[in-house]
């Protein structure tokens, strides 16, 4: 008698969760982002730059990140520039993130268009080893703030990240990018330190005179320039003359002959200009603009000496 063999083949399916893409959250960029060598009066640019990574965990494929970064602590005028604050002021000073080497793309935010665009970052996912990205900060403090007060300015700048699993990348307002999440807060940082710059605009020249038997008044410059706030003094030293003081100046000539002058600091040649701070120097506070200083000079009557060419030189002194 034939009997039916009756088999049920089993057939064994393994099933295993795919690994979720994600990007993880250590995200880190340098912080703080500090600008070194400022020298403010100059008026030109500093730049510096800073390196954002990016960690992403996954399958095999592409993952497409979009860092934003917001306005800061301190501010911003839209894409235009981004504002540091004066630690224990409210002053600020101009700075701003880029996306490129040519610092004309600014780095911005996805909740907040008027700070600029943000770059799409791709990150290469390697099955169980995930993947790493690294992009460069381009940071610029703008020239032209020479009235910017000496001190330290700071901004703290959030980082949000926008995320996902594409086959090329396709921008950041791409809906395929469905993942948010935080990323490191970061500061950005500047320290204005105090300076000054002095140089002759013209010197004191009393001409060509036959006879010294009256006042020949002239006058000179200064062109000094020091950071906002800051104050400064201006000494005159005797001069080089044999038996000079700093009321009693010489100019010599011919034979070692000598011209008696004097060097105020007013039009009316009553404050005599010397080199003791406090008493007879020139004293003022820096508003970070180029200021001409009058130097006044007077050669008082006396016996006129052999003719010739008499002149004297003087050591000024800026202290800060």
């Amino acid at each position: 008698m034939k009997r039916l063999l009756l088999l049920v083949i089993l057939l064994l399916v393994t099933c295993q969760a795919a690994q979720a893409q994600q990007c993880a959250a250590n995200t880190t960029i340098t912080s703080p982002i500090s600008f070194t060598g400022i020298d403010i009066l100059s008026g030109g640019h500093v730049d510096t730059t800073a390196t954002l990574t990016i960690q992403c965990t996954g399958l095999i494929g592409l993952m497409q990140v979009c860092p934003s970064f917001s306005a800061g602590t301190g501010g911003a005028n839209g894409s235009t520039s981004r504002h540091l604050k004066r630690v224990g002021g409210t002053e600020t000073i101009n700075v701003q993130l880029f996306q490129d080497a040519g610092y004309s793309i600014p780095w911005g935010s996805l909740t907040d268009p008027s700070l600029g665009t943000v770059p799409a970052i791709g990150v290469v996912l390697v099955l169980g080893l995930g993947g790493t990205a690294t992009q460069t900060v381009y940071a610029r403090l703008f020239g032209n703030q020479q009235t910017a007060a000496p001190g330290t300015y700071t901004s703290t700048i959030d980082m949000s990240l926008r995320f996902g699993a594409v086959s090329l990348l396709t921008g950041c307002n791409s809906p395929l990018l469905t993942s948010t999440q935080n990323g490191p807060s970061f500061q950005v940082q500047a320290t204005v330190p105090k300076s000054c710059l002095l140089s002759v605009q013209d010197h004191v020249n009393f001409g060509a005179v036959p006879l010294l038997n009256s006042n020949i008044d002239t006058q000179g410059s200064l062109a000094v320039q020091c950071t906002n706030t800051t104050p400064y003094n201006i000494a005159l030293s005797a001069g080089n003359g044999t038996g000079a003081t700093v009321t009693d100046r010489k100019m010599t000539g011919p034979g070692g002959a000598t011209v008696n002058y004097q060097i105020f600091r007013d039009s009316g040649m009553s404050q005599n200009w010397g080199q003791t701070i406090g008493s007879d120097t020139y004293a003022a506070t820096g508003s970070g603009l180029l200021t001409l200083k009058p130097v006044f000079g007077r050669v008082p009557p006396q016996t006129t000496p052999a003719a010739g060419t008499y002149n004297d030189t003087l050591l000024v002194t800026l202290t800060y």
